[in-house]
């Protein structure tokens, strides 16, 4: 049985793969599966974006309530975007594949306005969960 279950995990993986490039493929980009084989080090996925992709097509994903809430509460057609760390770690991101574009545009937006406002906006909600860098 073991086996077998070996075999159903890589065809389900390859499936996710799979999904992946079509979707990379709808948003513009080329997606192919790598060629995978025992020690390789190479991406679940190559594409021409500057990305490293990796694919994780798994039961359950324990932050996909984050995820959930943000949609629930979302408004004014906003985008839900999950940030989340654990102690000791760095930021991670979490979206719908979906909202991509619509997250990629925001960066454009920001990109093509005048330096001044994008200051302006920054000191307009202050990281207040970021340590000060001077000693108590």
């Amino acid at each position: 049985a073991p086996r077998l279950m070996g075999k159903m995990q890589r065809e389900k993986g390859k499936r996710g793969e799979r999904e992946v490039c079509k979707l990379l493929e709808g948003y513009g980009f080329t997606g192919r599966r790598s060629r995978q084989s025992d020690g390789a080090h190479d991406p679940d996925v190559i594409t021409n974006a500057p990305w490293w992709v990796e694919c994780k097509f798994v039961k359950a994903i324990a932050a996909e309530r984050f995820m959930e809430q943000a949609e629930a509460d979302a408004k004014d057609g906003l985008s839900p975007v999950v940030f989340m760390r654990s102690n000791g770690g760095s930021w991670l991101v979490m979206m719908r594949a979906s909202e991509l574009p619509a997250v990629a545009e925001s960066f454009r937006t920001l990109d093509s306005q005048p330096e001044s406002d994008k200051s302006m906006r920054a000191s307009e909600n202050p990281d207040t969960d970021t340590p000060s860098h001077t000693s108590p």
